[in-house]
């Protein structure tokens, strides 16, 4: 390959990697809510919950939860019963039980990290976070508590808030943080200016 066309295909290169960054592929997938992704950590959650329970299903277990508020304990509850509709657990002392599940320092959590752009075409994304932590006693002898505290972290299009928050949930909403002045202009500036770039030495090489 001579020198000529060695240029021309590294120009090509350069100019159709911009090209593919400025102008992405859609993503049509529908985001996740904010709640599913706080349930997919309780589910995970509850595995470590059913490992200590799966041995005494026979026994009733009266259910103690500590929250910071009414909302996360009610949510928490409705949660950990569906989960183990098979078991006897129950909310109310005077029913009388066998043993018992306390949950303590129980936070459910979504935070919006960062306000971002992925192409030159200005659409804004959110990198948003979803915490699901606690510790739980089993009041049963031989069986350990265990401590879970969990994030899961992803991304959605900022058009797209509407679908992911709940208007039911304090803790499945988050505060859209500021753009950085990194994302908002001096990468979209870097961007174009190579690509005007690359345009400029495909055309220079070609014309030789």
């Amino acid at each position: 390959m001579n020198i000529y066309n060695r240029n021309l295909f590294f120009s090509l290169l350069v100019f159709f990697f911009f090209i593919q960054k400025a102008f992405p592929q859609s993503d049509n997938r529908k985001p996740k809510t904010n709640l599913e992704n706080i349930d997919a950590l309780l589910e995970s959650s509850f595995e470590l919950l059913g490992d200590r329970l799966i041995l005494n299903k026979e026994k009733v277990y009266l259910l103690e939860i500590n929250a910071p508020d009414n909302e996360t304990e009610s949510y928490f509850k409705s949660k950990i019963k569906s989960r183990f509709a098979d078991y006897k657990i129950i909310s109310d002392a005077n029913l009388g039980s066998d043993a018992k599940i306390v949950i303590d320092s129980l936070a459910l959590d979504t935070k919006y990290l960062r306000l971002f752009e992925k192409d030159l075409l200005g659409n804004k994304y959110i990198k948003r976070q979803a915490t699901v932590k606690y510790y739980c006693s089993v009041l049963i002898t031989n069986v350990q508590g265990y401590r879970f505290n969990q994030s899961f972290t992803d991304d959605f299009a900022l058009d797209d808030l509407s679908l992911v928050e709940s208007d039911k949930f304090f803790f499945a909403q988050g505060v859209i943080p500021p753009q950085s002045f990194f994302s908002k202009y001096l990468v979209p500036s870097l961007v174009i200016l190579a690509s005007a770039a690359a345009v400029i030495l495909f055309f220079t090489v070609r014309n030789k």
